[in-house]
């Protein structure tokens, strides 16, 4: 068995790890997450995050809403891109949400889609 440290990751972080065994030898690459800069959107400080689960306390008038996804408050505005219709997001349906994490533990979304 072998000991690996993950350096610079955090809670709530996303890492593809790959192992390679040769011999008596191991090695280990680290993959950070794919950060989607082709949409021309601000690489801002704050830390991206994804969310999936079922929307709840749904709230608000397209594209504004709010609702909450595995206890986490998600709010979607005018810059938020809808993979599908913002009309079919409801209370009960699952969701994959893509955004920034607020001081407040809240994403504003930069990405929504029905799972």
């Amino acid at each position: 068995s072998a000991l690996i440290t993950l350096s610079g990751v955090a809670a709530g972080d996303r890492i593809h790890v790959v192992v390679t065994l040769t011999g008596n030898n191991a090695r280990v690459d680290r993959e950070d997450r794919d950060h989607d800069d082709d949409e021309g959107e601000d690489d801002d400080d704050e830390e991206d995050n994804e969310i999936k689960g079922l929307v709840s306390n749904l709230a608000g008038i397209c594209p504004a809403l709010t609702f909450t996804v595995q206890g986490t408050n998600v709010i979607t505005n005018n810059a938020t891109r809808f993979e599908d219709p913002c009309g079919r997001i409801a209370n009960g349906r699952r969701v994959e949400v893509k955004g920034a994490r607020q001081a407040d533990g809240s994403i504003v979304a930069t990405e929504v889609e029905l799972d």
